[in-house]
């Protein structure tokens, strides 16, 4: 609530200088006692309860003013630039979503060729972030409809424990570590919540849909989807110490571990068998489902509140001439959204 009154009144500020508003700002917090773990052949992970999602959406102008205060940084500068374009050119409805994913626990070796995992299992603290830029098109369309529909580009950073799978054939032992990229793709942000904070005063559709609950109050649908998918790989990297641990348990052997690959759905075809060779692909999608509240305060101010279960799936695949990576992970569990306007 202290974010999100913090949120406020810099829109508030912002507001009396200037007619021209991007978004309403909004932040979510999720926690996922449900995690599952695929994919991975000869490994078992078993996830700890410390595993939180956090997302802030908030206009290109929001962002200067409260951006350092929450620790939100852009670390690219490429993509440091096209915001700056994005705040020089100060297009109405373009805005910034941040999605933080941190998890972590415990992964131990169950395959039947030699353990690759120092000392017999792995404790890890991983993360998934991913920061958008979008641009609302459902106003193109029509001015006031309560659902916020925006497109745009994003860099996603992303690091995690995996097995190295060999590829088929090669008579190799498979390896285990760290995986760590950066990413480029696009991702489109469907929020009712937000898409009801926006309506103008005069706005006949308050809603998609409309409950009563057995109080005797009216809650409305809340429908959120956060999609990403990457198409090019920027920067990918294994642990070199695993790498190493791998070449050592295969007697010296070289083995090829460059996985900074283009991702575009295809096959890539190292030995004319595409069935050794997986799509190289990453992608991140959130669903959620639950209710939602806006509050009308005065004749200017709002605050919006929503509250649901979130299905969040993340994954990864992507080879070298040798070995073959892959994650992939569905997380549930209950989120709450806060929105402000004033």
């Amino acid at each position: 609530m202290t974010l999100v009154a913090g949120f406020g009144n810099t829109v508030w500020a912002e507001e009396k200088r200037s007619s021209i508003f991007s978004i309403t700002p909004a932040v979510s917090f999720a926690w996922y006692p449900y995690a599952f773990y695929l994919r991975q052949e000869s490994t078992k992970t078993e996830p700890d309860v410390n595993n939180i999602g956090i997302s802030a959406l908030m206009s290109l102008k929001l962002f200067d003013k409260v951006g350092a205060q929450l620790g939100l940084k852009i670390d690219d500068p490429t993509f440091q630039k096209l915001v700056d374009f994005a705040g020089n050119v100060n297009v109405y409805g373009v805005m910034l979503n941040f999605d933080y994913h941190a998890f972590g626990g415990m992964v131990t070796w169950e395959g039947i060729t030699p353990d690759p995992i120092p000392d017999g299992s792995y404790y890890f603290r991983s993360h998934w972030t991913n920061i958008s830029l979008l641009l609302n098109i459902l106003q193109l369309v029509q001015a006031d409809y309560p659902q916020l529909f925006a497109l745009g580009i994003t860099y996603s950073s992303f690091e995690m424990p995996v097995e190295y799978k060999v590829k088929k054939g090669s008579g190799l032992y498979p390896g285990f570590g760290l995986v760590k990229g950066n990413v480029w793709g696009f991702s489109f942000i469907g929020d009712t919540l937000v898409g009801s904070m926006e309506l103008s005063s005069g706005a006949t559709q308050r809603s998609i849909a409309t409950f009563t609950t057995p109080f005797g109050f009216d809650v409305d649908l809340w429908f959120y989807a956060d999609c990403f998918y990457g198409i090019f790989l920027q920067k990918g990297e294994i642990d070199a110490e695993a790498l190493t641990r791998m070449v050592n348990a295969n007697g010296g052997a070289s083995i090829d571990g460059d996985i900074t690959r283009n991702f575009f759905m295809f096959y890539r075809d190292d030995d004319d068998d595409d069935k050794n060779d997986p799509p190289l692909s990453i992608m991140k999608m959130s669903v959620i489902g639950g209710i939602q509240k806006v509050w009308d305060i005065g004749k200017k101010a709002r605050i919006g509140f929503a509250i649901g279960a979130e299905l969040r799936m993340e994954n990864f695949f992507t080879s070298s001439n040798d070995i073959q990576i892959g994650f992939d992970s569905m997380n549930v569990g209950p989120v709450v959204r806060f929105s402000a306007r004033w």
